[in-house]
């Protein structure tokens, strides 16, 4: 059935990273990340948060996105017709996941 074959994918994916090297890796890289991050907001304060980080959530410049949707975006932003704006702001809504 279509259930064990997922359970058997889900299985053979757990078994392939909760190994030592994939799990050290990911250890070694969250540290990094929040070592500089912390750096970061040691030297530049909430400027290096908002900036560095926050930024990234809340802009909707299309022209250096890398949704699959850019092109429906900059339609979307780019016309003063409502319901391609409102698809153009849907599709943003995607990046968040």
């Amino acid at each position: 059935s279509s259930i064990s074959h997922i359970s058997g994918y889900v299985h053979g994916w757990k078994r392939r990273l909760l190994r030592p090297a994939p799990v050290l890796f990911g250890v070694c890289s969250i540290g990094v990340f929040a070592g500089l991050t912390y750096l970061s907001l040691l030297w530049y304060g909430q400027k290096a948060i908002d900036e560095g980080l926050l930024y990234h959530f809340v802009r909707v410049d299309h022209r250096h996105n890398y949704s699959m949707h850019w092109y429906w975006i900059y339609l979307g932003r780019s016309t003063e017709d409502e319901s391609m704006a409102l698809a153009g702001r849907l599709l943003l809504i995607t990046q968040t996941v």
